[in-house]
């Protein structure tokens, strides 16, 4: 079954990619199963620029970084790594997963991406989130904790990401 999930516009200023750009999101899921793949379009004003598959999702678009951020959930398959491609549809960057992907997403205040994962430490769950950049370069790490509630500084500028609770994976 095919479905479109989201048509993004996104509006570049001064950007050194001019024009207008839409992502497309078309997921294929087999009958009755939770097997699906992502493929995402590029647009640059109507046209067609580039097209990546065999993603695994959920998708997240950075604007500023113009790039598309495929976390890569290992929920259902083995996936090793979250992947970040440029507009034109080149991966910038993998990196790989520290446990069981729980959350991901894009701080967009900062152009970052953050990651939780949930991992086992002396038979309990435990919260560990990951920050990167656009390059690929680790922000923020926090190893294995209990918190819920992670601050870090990035340019001078204190944020906050709050996770939830620490559960086991799966």
């Amino acid at each position: 079954m095919n479905r479109i999930i989201a048509l993004f516009m996104l509006f570049w200023g001064s950007h050194a990619l001019a024009g207008s750009y839409s992502i497309i999101e078309d997921v294929t899921c087999k009958p009755e199963s939770d097997v699906c793949e992502t493929k995402v379009k590029i647009l640059e004003d109507d046209a067609e620029v580039a097209e990546i598959s065999g993603l695994e999702g959920p998708i997240f678009h950075s604007a500023s970084n113009s790039q598309v951020l495929s976390c890569e959930s290992n929920a259902i398959f083995g996936t090793t790594e979250i992947k970040v491609f440029s507009y034109t549809g080149k991966e910038v960057f993998s990196y790989p997963h520290l446990g069981y992907q729980r959350d991901c997403g894009v701080l967009v205040e900062a152009s970052l991406y953050w990651f939780l994962y949930n991992t086992i430490e002396n038979g309990k769950p435990r919260n560990s989130l990951v920050v990167l950049d656009s390059i690929g370069d680790v922000v923020f790490k926090s190893g294995n904790s209990v918190l819920t509630v992670f601050e870090f500084t990035y340019d001078s500028r204190l944020y906050t990401l709050t996770a939830s609770t620490p559960d086991w994976p799966g």
